[in-house]
């Protein structure tokens, strides 16, 4: 028995090397493919999402700061929202802009409209010459911010595009309505603004 050598088991003779198969390789990639072509899309929604909130936030934002400036100073003080670069703010102070993708309407008092300029007037005792303003996405869901005339208190509520304020931003065209006063009860005046 010298010189003679164990006999080798028959799974280790079918053994393979540590590696991967081409098949496996090719599996490996096709998934890494699918899930690279469906990440832009993905990611595309969430910076659009992401977009929407903060413009959202912001109107909200400047709408409040305009009412407590307006009680802090004990002068009226205007948030504006201007139709050609899109952009809004307190006073003269345009320093924050909309997106392109979402669409604007506003309604406001008839005195507050302004060439392409939309306002609303925050007064020293917390009131407001009151109005709204719209923000609406791409797909027609939006969001309504209301200001309140008695109180100057804004307060936000969704758009559903299946109910009766269904938009399309299509273009998104900026729209301004002005509502001319009358007594306690608005009257609509329709005067739309192109941008």
């Amino acid at each position: 028995m010298i010189g003679h050598r164990p006999a080798h088991n028959a799974t280790a003779a079918h053994r393979r090397p540590h590696g991967f198969t081409l098949v496996e390789l090719v599996v490996a990639l096709a998934i890494a493919a699918l899930m690279l072509a469906t990440a832009p899309a993905a990611l595309t929604r969430a910076f659009d999402s992401m977009e929407y909130r903060a413009t959202v936030r912001n109107l909200l934002t400047e709408l409040k700061r305009a009412r407590l400036q307006a009680m802090h100073t004990g002068q009226a003080t205007v948030f504006a929202y201007e139709t050609q670069s899109r952009r809004f703010g307190v006073d003269h102070q345009l320093t924050r802009e909309v997106p392109r993708k979402l669409a604007v309407a506003m309604i406001v008092a008839d005195t507050e409209v302004v060439a392409t300029r939309a306002a609303i007037r925050f007064y020293a005792d917390g009131g407001a010459s009151g109005g709204s303003i719209d923000v609406i996405r791409p797909s027609g869901v939006g969001v309504r911010i209301s200001v309140d005339w008695l109180l100057g208190r804004a307060r936000q509520q969704p758009i559903d595009p299946s109910g009766q304020t269904a938009w399309r931003t299509q273009g998104a065209q900026d729209t301004i309505a002005s509502v001319v006063m009358h007594s306690p009860s608005p009257h609509a005046l329709h005067v739309a603004l192109e941008s």
